[in-house]
């Protein structure tokens, strides 16, 4: 029997090499820290999005240039998903907005690939609520957010102008969603930026 699909999972993750991405986590554990810790929570996160129990996956890759040879851990047995493509565009905001815009109609869900505490109901719930409203946001601990997710596609721009990486980020953003748009929120979650980070989970 085929199971019924009702929204999309994008996974936003970057191909796991020593020394690149995780900057401020390494400042605290070094390098190989860094890279040990990324890779265990990315598998973590390939395992519970690959279940697609009603949705489809597809991971947004940096580099784009790593979609036909991801390696591990995108190539393990039973962490197949659905599609891989590169992630476009000059910024954060112009990544997520593109990779929004193209995944199937319908209700889609952005996360990262660093989330503690991310499970199968979570993800449920938050494509449930995107079927309800235009936008739909993971708050995350430190003022931003872990999750967006959308009923119709955005524009191209719909995230420029939005610093990242600060304590109002979420709020900063949902100020620039139009004022009509009814706005959800789902479970508040922690991503893994600093050494501290990895204490408290």
């Amino acid at each position: 029997m085929t199971r019924a699909v009702f929204g999309t999972v994008i996974l936003f993750a970057r191909v796991p090499k020593l020394g690149r991405g995780k900057r401020r986590l390494a400042a605290g554990i070094g390098d190989l820290g860094a890279l040990q810790v990324y890779r265990k929570i990315l598998r973590n996160t390939l395992r519970t999005v690959s279940l697609e129990l009603g949705w489809r996956t597809f991971v947004a890759l940096e580099p784009a240039i790593s979609t036909s040879r991801p390696g591990e851990p995108f190539l393990r047995s039973g962490m197949q998903t659905s599609a891989r493509f590169g992630q476009q565009g000059r910024d954060l905001g112009r990544k997520m907005a593109h990779a929004l815009r193209n995944t199937p109609p319908g209700p889609c869900i952005l996360i990262g690939a660093d989330i503690i505490g991310l499970d199968h109901a979570v993800l449920r719930r938050a494509l449930m609520a995107c079927r309800r409203s235009e936008m739909v946001f993971g708050p995350a601990v430190d003022g931003g957010f872990w999750l967006i997710g959308c009923k119709r596609k955005p524009s191209p721009r719909c995230f420029d102008g939005i610093v990242w990486s600060q304590s109002n980020t979420l709020s900063n953003t949902v100020e620039k969603m139009p004022k009509a748009w009814r706005i959800a929120f789902v479970d508040q979650l922690r991503d893994i930026d600093e050494a501290s980070d990895i204490q408290e989970s």
